[in-house]
């Protein structure tokens, strides 16, 4: 096992610190691990201060090339300084490219596990998501996100990002946590796409599910094309989504829809709305003079036209304002 340390402050270049897997590092390092071998890559870190200025410097990495298992844990600690007290966990990152928390699988397969718990992370840098799964190659992304607050402000960010190249299931589940993600920088289309919650199995020949689960929280977005919670799927699999118990989703731009099931070729989508509130609303047209601001929108449109949608919606309350903006609309 490979482990690396570095302090990133101001300035400050590229100094060797203390940080180590399984553990606590000191205020400011941030923590790097790898394996390239069948073992557990583990990374507990518990009450930890993490802050980042520079580009691709993320606050927590595990980075695994072999066939063994990856878990990060972010989490609360002992407060020495106030006893029977508990110190949160807070990770800034400030640079493009700098995730919050980064799980990385680049080959070999197995799975990769982010368990966040009473935490607040902060990104700033363009692309610079709050929690990150990407995985190149074979298993399972799966998340939990609880009791926390994460922050994306950074244009093509996301506050909760699981992104699979190849075959295996996304697995996304988060209770009781703010998401704020929003951006004023837009690309050369005119478009932020800094989304709450994505869950992405990003390529055609990919397989696998994407299961999406919330129960409560707030989640906002601002920005054009920036969805509140979203499951894209452009393979083979389903996508499924359930969002209930007092969930509230508020979204703000042209075209950004506040709960988003996309299946693009092969698969279903199925989306389970319940006891939750929906706000969409922009004041931007685009050039077809429309703001498409959907509240929940489901896509199956694969070539075959094969794949169920399903669309149910109970105890909720779903507002939109804008031109051929839908409260829920699906499409198959």
């Amino acid at each position: 096992m490979t482990l690396l340390g570095i302090l990133a402050l101001g300035n400050v270049g590229s100094v060797w610190a203390a940080a180590v897997c399984s553990d606590t590092p000191g205020v400011g390092d941030w923590i790097l691990c790898e394996e390239n071998d069948d073992s557990l890559l583990q990374i507990d870190a518990r009450g930890v201060t993490i802050e980042t200025t520079s580009s691709n410097t993320h606050g927590v990495r595990s980075r695994h090339t072999g066939t063994g298992n990856s878990a990060i844990v972010v989490r609360t600690a002992p407060d020495p300084q106030n006893p029977g007290l508990v110190k949160l966990s807070t990770i800034t990152t400030g640079g493009n490219d700098a995730h919050g928390i980064y799980g990385h699988r680049s080959g070999g397969s197995g799975l990769v596990q982010i368990n966040v718990n009473k935490a607040k992370i902060t990104t700033t840098g363009l692309q610079a998501d709050g929690v990150n799964g990407l995985f190149q190659g074979d298993g399972i992304f799966r998340t939990t996100v609880r009791d926390s607050s994460i922050v994306a402000q950074g244009q093509r960010s996301a506050s909760i990002f699981g992104r699979h190249f190849k075959s295996g299931h996304i697995q996304i589940n988060v209770r009781n946590t703010k998401i704020e993600t929003r951006s004023t920088a837009v690309d050369s289309d005119g478009r932020t796409t800094a989304h709450g919650i994505w869950g992405w199995i990003s390529r055609p020949e990919g397989t696998g599910n994407i299961d999406i689960d919330v129960l409560g929280g707030l989640f906002e977005t601002a920005g054009t094309v920036s969805h509140s919670i979203v499951g894209q799927h452009p393979g083979t699999g389903d996508v499924e989504m359930d969002i209930l118990l007092d969930a509230s989703v508020v979204t703000e731009g042209r075209q950004a829809y506040g709960i988003l099931g996309w299946q693009q070729q092969n698969g279903s989508v199925d989306l389970n709305i319940r006891g939750t509130t929906v706000n969409t609303k922009s004041t931007q047209v685009g050039t077809n003079g429309r703001t498409s601001a959907h509240g929940i929108f489901g896509v199956v449109q694969n070539p075959a036209n094969t794949g169920d949608l399903a669309i149910k919606v109970q105890d909720s309350s779903i507002e939109t304002a804008g031109i051929a903006s839908n409260g829920v609309y699906g499409l198959n």
